[in-house]
């Protein structure tokens, strides 16, 4: 049985590496790889694993904050870029706050977003090269925090509001909007003249639950969308998509974690990229499954690059390729044979 695990080398580093990872212990690598498939996240696994059959490929990425709801801040300023948690983080804070939602489903959605979040961190730490994201990135650090450990979303108690006697879900999102709107509207002013990537982290998490929650009660609304445990299972799809295509960009991070010039580095990170491909071998399998959109590489790496082509294009057989022949997540420049 041969276990392949794939670099993305630029053309002027490719021989290089090549001849670097010919002279490696292949036994050694194998054994990491190996240590990695015994710490592989379950609970994400789970969650991917349960969404697939559901997911039309990663239209979730584009459908969790729609044109439609107005700015906050109004056609001059714009919006901020998006990165790829905060989203995340977002949308499973609203999962926390619906009412009538079985406590385990809950619980494992939880958990699959923790063990998401720790490699999304990753790839955005190598992605975001001029730091573009940076404090929409540490909003979601903050805010998980809150939803983590004390289930919070800033100060607002998910359980309390998920528990109110008959409460619906329209009256759920219309809370948690009146809450974003008014704490965004108490730090706008200072703030108003930066640019949108500059935003403070209370007013880039405000803004996001404000779109977010529009959006899901635009989309409730429309869809006539029957029960509380049918509306969890479009948030849970729509994190699964957005997952997805963040892991669609594994190669090339690994490739660019890889292809650095001082040799104790590198060999470093090759044994990290090991680990890390062990770890995360059942999930490309999952994502492997779904046909991601004709991108450069540059687009697969920003969640804004997705939104933009689901946008503009129709997701039609001519404009999709299946993610194991997509250049940007699959140019293989060495196989391990195990």
């Amino acid at each position: 049985m041969g276990t392949g695990w794939c670099l993305l080398a630029s053309s002027s580093g490719e021989e290089e590496l090549m001849d670097y990872m010919a002279r490696s212990n292949r036994d050694a690598t194998n054994h990491l790889i190996q240590k990695g498939r015994k710490k592989q996240p379950q609970n994400l696994i789970d969650l991917l694993e349960a969404t697939d059959p559901i997911s039309k490929g990663f239209e979730g990425i584009l459908e969790f904050d729609s044109d439609e709801v107005a700015s906050l801040a109004g056609s001059a300023s714009g919006e901020p870029p998006n990165c790829w948690a905060l989203p995340l983080v977002t949308l499973t804070s609203i999962a926390a706050s619906l009412p009538n939602i079985n406590p385990c489903l809950l619980k494992k959605l939880v958990k699959a977003v923790n063990e998401a979040l720790v490699y999304v961190k990753k790839f955005e730490d190598v992605l975001d090269i001029e730091g573009e994201l940076a404090n929409s990135r540490k909003a979601a650090e903050v805010v998980w925090l809150g939803v983590d450990l004390y289930h919070k979303w800033l100060k607002v108690d998910l359980q309390k509001l998920s528990k109110k006697q008959r409460a619906r879900p329209q009256e759920v999102f219309k809370e948690l909007e009146d809450i974003a709107k008014k704490e965004f509207s108490e730090s706008w002013e200072k703030n108003m003249l930066l640019k949108p990537s500059r935003w403070p982290i209370k007013i880039l998490a405000a803004n996001s639950m404000y779109r977010i929650s529009q959006t899901l009660s635009k989309k409730y609304e429309s869809r006539n969308i029957g029960t509380e445990d049918t509306l969890f299972r479009e948030v849970e799809r729509m994190v699964s998509d957005i997952v997805a295509g963040c892991f669609c960009n594994t190669a090339r991070v690994v490739g660019m974690q890889c292809l650095v010039t001082a040799v104790e580095v590198r060999e470093a990170s090759v044994r990290e990229a090991a680990m890390h491909l062990g770890r995360t071998e059942k999930i490309l399998e999952i994502v492997d499954r779904r046909c991601i959109p004709a991108l450069s590489h540059h687009k697969v790496a920003k969640i804004d690059g997705w939104r933009e082509f689901y946008k503009t294009n129709k997701c039609t057989p001519s404009s999709t390729t299946h993610p194991s022949t997509q250049c940007t997540t699959r140019q293989l420049i060495l196989t391990i044979e195990k």
